[in-house]
């Protein structure tokens, strides 16, 4: 019985640690998201006011 209690402690250990990671990508994912969008925002404000003689 104690080997089950601890397989099951460590699955759910291996799961949290699971949920834990998803959730610190998806902010990672998120914060390049921005930087990608704020990149390409920049660009194209660049290329409107002839970016190459600014760059």
């Amino acid at each position: 019985m104690t080997k089950t209690n601890e397989v099951s402690e460590v699955l759910e250990n291996v799961i949290a640690k699971g949920d834990d990671f998803l959730g610190k990508a998806k902010d990672f994912i998120a914060a390049v998201e921005i930087l990608l969008v704020a990149a390409t925002s920049l660009k194209a404000l660049l290329d409107k006011n002839g970016g190459t003689q600014h760059e």
